[in-house]
């Protein structure tokens, strides 16, 4: 299942999206960055979409 995530790249958002991709889901973030980067989503594998 593909799950949509606003603000993936933030805290939150990041956090979130770690926890769908163990349980096996694959993650889609939806971030425009004005207030981050990609860091927090590093480490993540090729289950998530940015």
């Amino acid at each position: 299942m593909r799950i949509a995530v606003t603000g993936g790249a933030g805290y939150i958002g990041s956090t979130l999206m770690r926890r769908l991709t163990e349980e096996g889901y694959t993650a889609i973030s939806i971030d425009n960055l004005t207030r981050g980067d990609y860091g927090p989503l590093r480490g993540l594998d090729g289950s998530m979409e940015l």
